[in-house]
């Protein structure tokens, strides 16, 4: 049996917020310019708009 972990990819300037036991209010700004990054499906990514001025929305 193989398993595969499903993964989103993330940029700089988002926003992650994990979904598990989000009462621990787990929230992070990606701020690493990285084209390789990637978070589990157990996160919510926000990613802001193109010509936002201010990109930490959360």
């Amino acid at each position: 049996m193989h398993l595969v972990e499903q993964k989103k990819k993330v940029s700089k300037d988002d926003v992650i917020i994990s979904l598990v036991r989000p009462y621990l209010k787990n929230i992070a700004h990606i701020d690493i310019e990285d084209n390789k990054l990637v978070a589990s499906t157990a996160f919510y990514v926000c990613t802001p708009k193109k010509n936002t001025e201010f990109k930490l929305f959360v």
